[in-house]
């Protein structure tokens, strides 16, 4: 549906809420607030589709969110007063309380910095014609005080202190309370992972070891080479023949990163005949249970970066394969879901020079809309809400044009230029829709 209708269908619904809409901040969702979650969800899809197509084609999510996660139950009232009525039950914010909400979320209810974090306070710093950050913040904590609004801080975070001077003493003790209870859960989940993956490495070690030598999976020159991680994978070294793989399996069930990654592959072979921009998998195996690369030495991007900084001829052959990278993988619906410096290698020359670089790495990738890991446990409800980390779009959408964006800057890319434009205008062409 387009917008239009959007309107119409939020309007007959019958019950209060609030949109948000602004499409160069938030390109990929319009946001509806209300009291009832559960009923406008519902509704919405039983009407049937739940975006909104734009006029470019891509596809704007429908995201409701409740008043209380959104932090911002005593904004209500005042929302509703001063926005544009669009009948006597759903309210459209007006321009300055858009920029709030936004500003707060960025600052109140951003726990890991995402592509929509650093899109609000780019777009923002513009529209109001500001130079930095803290003046954002002085922004936000003025509106708050002359509104006689609250602040709920519902994530681990650290709030700024233009904010925290609207709090009184009670309210600065109660949001310190509320964090640490918060990084106690977080810790314990940490730790609960952790066990369950060293659990399930000592259990299967030595079974998952017999399985590969016994079906000759190896040959006689191979070791072990890197054990650690949530999904408890081994990995092995193998040499045969003067030539070395690399080689991993023995992950837990609930993970499915190697079923996945195998799933990808073999859709990537048959599909793109060009198969220099990704590591493609030289073999696998039947039951699933490993996958096998030729090993290579190149470095990290992120590791390569880290040590020198890129010419500006460099940067333009990045940003010129990723578009190469975005493109191919729209073409065959795929989201890698994990674009970031730690997954595309710098393939360099005999002496040391960049020559291209490598995507690697499908094991979370999700293709025709399938969810490459298994919702119903622990890990997997943590992979929805934390995979892609700092490059996500935001908390429930993992958007590879917006990763890509920010491995571009991250590399000392200009956000200005010709390849981050290129980037941006793919932004919300195809993303991945995690579990709210």
């Amino acid at each position: 549906m387009d917008r239009k209708e959007f309107v119409e269908r939020v309007c007959r619904l019958g019950i209060d809420c609030i949109i948000l809409d602004d499409d160069l901040i938030n390109p990929n969702e319009i946001v509806v607030f209300t009291k009832k979650k559960k009923a406008v969800s519902k509704e919405m899809k039983k009407q049937g589709e739940v975006s909104v197509v734009t006029e470019r084609g891509t596809r704007r999510h429908i995201r409701v969110i409740s008043y209380k996660e959104a932090g911002i139950t005593s904004w209500e009232q005042g929302l509703k007063e001063e926005g544009i009525k669009l009948n006597d039950r759903a309210t459209l914010l007006n321009e300055e309380d858009s920029v709030a909400v936004f500003l707060y979320y960025a600052f109140v209810c951003v726990q890991t910095e995402n592509w929509l974090y650093h899109n609000i306070l780019h777009v923002i710093k513009k529209r109001l014609g500001y130079a930095c950050e803290e003046d954002l913040k002085r922004w936000l904590a003025e509106y708050i005080k002359k509104k006689k609004y609250g602040i709920e801080v519902n994530k681990i975070l650290e709030l700024p202190q233009e904010l925290l001077d609207v709090l009184s003493p009670f309210k600065k003790k109660k949001i310190a309370v509320g964090q640490i209870r918060r990084k106690v859960v977080r810790k314990l989940g940490i730790k609960r992972i952790g066990i369950i993956a060293k659990a399930h490495y000592l259990i299967n070690e030595g079974r998952y070891l017999d399985y590969i030598k016994k079906n000759s999976v190896v040959g006689n020159d191979w070791k072990m080479v890197h054990v650690e991680g949530a999904s408890a994978c081994i990995y092995i070294r193998d040499v045969r023949e003067d030539k070395a793989y690399f080689l991993k399996g023995n992950e837990m069930s609930n993970y499915r990163g190697v079923t996945n990654e195998i799933f990808i592959q073999k859709r990537l072979l048959e599909q793109s005949k060009d198969t220099s921009w990704f590591l493609p998998m030289d073999c696998c195996d039947n039951l699933k249970r490993w996958i096998r690369y030729e090993y290579v030495t190149w470095p990290l991007l992120s590791r390569y970066i880290e040590e020198r900084d890129l010419t500006e001829q460099e940067r333009k052959l990045l940003g010129d394969y990723l578009i190469e990278v975005l493109d191919k993988l729209y073409s065959m619906n795929i989201v890698h879901n994990d674009l970031r410096g730690d997954n595309i290698m710098v393939r360099t020359r005999e002496d040391g020079t960049l020559e291209g670089f490598i995507l690697i790495d499908f094991g979370c990738a999700s293709c025709n809309g399938s969810v490459p890991w298994n919702r119903d446990s622990f890990l997997g409800r943590y992979l929805d809400r934390n995979g892609c980390g700092k490059m996500r779009y935001n908390e429930v959408i993992v958007d590879d044009a917006a990763s890509a964006l920010l491995v571009y800057l991250n590399a000392g890319g200009n956000p200005e230029d010709e390849n981050a434009r290129k980037i941006r205008e793919r932004i919300g062409r195809l993303y991945f829709l995690c579990e709210e």
